[in-house]
């Protein structure tokens, strides 16, 4: 189900700044953008303490292994039936309610912990369930961003809600390719590497293949390409794609 918005104006002769940021013009992309920075903050403090308590209960790296493998499998089984889903339910309150079991999660294994009464089959029930609701949380979060900015700030918004910023040394160069949109060979070619490079290959690896190399080169460049982009949409025609 979308939600019925119009289009805002686009201002394609506009400052660069302006045009650069466009897509908070919309006010619920401004909510949305925030909401997306506190939940990737928050998944990462998430992902480091669930690990070491783990580790923690059991000694076991095996254990620490199962639970993060528990929260992909749960994530990618329930990914299609999620996205369908999100076609056709209010997608706000998708999120609200995915949100809400998050959060009471999260209290019952904080609960649990300082009751010192936790155990490791709690932490493998909530990860199962952190990967559910991530199923859930993207494609709906997804489509409300296109409905919340529409057709013509939508490769805006998209740039902004997976910022260069977020780019870490630990990322794959196939994370790269698929996050932000840019062909494989690009990103070879880019970086001057073979292109026998396997696509797992994490960036803090590449300073040892490139005389140099710098993760925040990568950044300005993505950088400067998302926004080259963005301009050339704007200088010529947009056929708008139907909304989901």
């Amino acid at each position: 189900m979308s939600i019925s918005q119009p289009d805002l104006p686009v201002h394609p002769a506009a400052p660069r700044l302006r045009r650069f940021a466009q897509a908070f013009e919309a006010p619920g992309f401004r909510w949305l953008w925030l909401a997306a920075l506190l939940t990737w903050s928050a998944w990462i403090i998430s992902t480091l303490s669930q690990g070491w308590l783990m580790l923690q209960l059991t000694d076991s790296p095996f254990w620490v292994g199962l639970a993060v493998g528990l929260r992909g499998a749960c994530q990618t089984l329930f990914s299609v039936p999620a996205g369908a889903v999100a076609d056709r339910v209010d997608r706000r309150r998708i999120l609200l309610v995915a949100t809400l079991l998050g959060a009471a999660s999260v209290a019952a294994v904080a609960v649990l912990t300082l009751a010192g009464a936790v155990r490791p089959w709690h932490l493998l029930a909530f990860m199962g369930l952190k990967g559910l609701l991530s199923a859930v949380e993207r494609p709906s979060s997804a489509g409300l961003l296109y409905d919340l900015v529409g057709p013509q700030r939508l490769l805006n918004a998209s740039a902004f809600r997976f910022s260069v910023d977020s780019i870490k040394g630990w990322m794959t160069l196939e994370d790269i390719s698929r996050v932000y949109q840019v062909p494989f060979p690009e990103i070879l070619g880019q970086l001057k590497l073979p292109a026998d490079t396997a696509p797992n290959t994490p960036l803090k690896e590449l300073r040892d293949k490139i005389p140099g190399f710098e993760i925040g080169d990568l950044r300005d460049w993505l950088a400067e390409r998302i926004d080259t982009k963005q301009a050339g949409l704007l200088r010529g025609p947009l056929t708008a794609a139907g909304r989901p």
